[in-house]
């Protein structure tokens, strides 16, 4: 089985805010709509990262940033673990609008790429690749437009498309981590294992700060089952990105299988606290909860509240999903309940894979919860 200080604004301060906001030619609406737990885009060259008076690090344009606490001017970025001040960005629901206003007055490459971005971000991949066609037709030497819309291209599944992208955004610049991160992902969707490694050892080599290639490495070493090497770098991501869910869903899974239950549900229960709105570490949690094979875990009340919310967010047509419930509701011993469930994961799930869930139909039918 596999798978956010309230910002208070005292009206004393509002007139200021006004002046300030159209003084910097933004709306002043742009910085209503910012709230906690909402992603900005960063709309300056530069936007200082700060932990109090010192700059820790740095945002450029262009950049999606997640938004975990309000202070005043400021806006706290758990993942770059310091504030940005909010004039320097925008609602990324809004950055398409301030950008196609920027194209109005200049319509220069730049702009259309970073309405590209936006557009990106918005999963709207059709009008993302017109900008950055746009942008590459001005400015061809530029490998971020090329690995941008090879993201686009990725988002419409035209993956030949995306890969010839992200081989020409290498071509074009040997030095642009993001271009072989991606092309790794469809090197690997495509069963080319060595050459999915390579790519991420080069994206960590230029950026070894990059998170998301080493918890996409350490998916790499899971899947050849050396899991020492996959905790190593999951471990890694988290150190870098604590605020990164990923990872903790990953690691927990092998931990999982090497039997450190203990630090499994750990992992799971932070994965689920950071992204609570994606199934799979809840359904990993709730089949580990449900089927593990030291009964000392198995908790069947827990493992059906996981289960069912991972079903919602799955809307009920994940056979996993579906199967996990099945065995939540057997280990609660509602068995007809397990049935009824078991039944239609058994109509959604891949030809592979009804057999051993007819297996486990049998065990309800007798009564039976399923355990590893």
């Amino acid at each position: 089985m596999n798978r956010k200080i309230k910002q208070t604004i005292q009206t004393r301060n509002v007139i200021f805010f006004a002046f300030l906001f159209c003084f910097m030619g933004l709306p002043i609406a742009l910085a209503a709509e910012i709230k906690a737990e909402s992603q900005v885009m960063v709309v300056v060259g530069n936007a200082k990262i700060m932990q109090g008076t010192k700059q820790i690090s740095k945002a450029t344009r262009g950049d999606v940033l997640q938004v975990t606490q309000i202070k005043g001017d400021w806006l706290g970025i758990a993942a770059r673990k310091g504030w940005v001040l909010k004039k320097q960005v925008v609602p990324i629901s809004l950055a398409t609008g301030y950008f196609t206003k920027k194209i109005k007055e200049k319509p220069s490459a730049d702009n259309y790429f970073f309405r590209g971005i936006a557009y990106l971000n918005s999963k709207q991949n059709k009008e993302a690749i017109n900008d950055f066609n746009k942008a590459n037709q001005q400015n061809p030497q530029k490998s971020e437009y090329l690995t941008r819309r090879g993201l686009a291209y990725l988002g419409l599944k035209q993956k030949e498309q995306a890969m010839k992208d992200f081989s020409a955004a290498i071509k074009l610049n040997p030095k642009d981590a993001d271009a072989y991160y991606n092309r790794s992902i469809l090197f690997f969707d495509s069963h080319f294992f060595q050459k999915a490694m390579a790519d991420l050892d080069a994206s960590i080599k230029i950026n070894n700060q990059y998170a998301p290639a080493y918890n996409y490495r350490g998916v790499l070493w899971k899947d050849q089952k050396k899991y020492a090497q996959a905790i190593a770098d999951y471990s890694q991501a988290i150190k870098l990105n604590p605020e990164f869910a990923p990872p903790f869903a990953n690691r927990g899974f092998v931990k999982k299988k090497l039997g450190t239950y203990d630090e499994a549900i750990k992992d799971y229960l932070i994965a689920i606290q950071l992204d609570p709105q994606v199934a799979d570490p809840r359904n990993d949690l709730a089949w580990l909860l449900a089927t593990c094979q030291d009964k000392k875990y198995r908790n069947g009340k827990e493992a059906l509240k996981h289960a069912k919310k991972a079903c919602d967010l799955w809307r009920y047509k994940n056979f996993e999903g579906l199967d996990t419930l099945a065995a939540a509701y057997a280990e609660t011993g509602e068995f007809k309940q397990a049935i009824q469930w078991i039944e239609k994961a058994i109509v959604v799930a891949p030809q592979n894979e009804k057999t051993k869930l007819k297996k486990r139909k049998q065990l309800y039918k007798n009564e039976r919860p399923f355990h590893e």
